[in-house]
């Protein structure tokens, strides 16, 4: 690494934790929304 190195923070949340958990949460909405809706169209 060189000198001038540092971390970087990321946008909107204080870590990068934050934005795990809003992509995990997303994935959970889109997997049961196509859940919802492939059995609402399987009848």
């Amino acid at each position: 690494m060189s000198d001038n190195y540092h971390e970087e923070k990321p946008p909107v949340f204080k870590s990068w934790r934050g934005w795990y958990w809003v992509v995990l949460g997303a994935l959970a909405l889109q997997i049961i929304f196509y859940y919802w809706l492939t059995n609402s169209f399987n009848s």
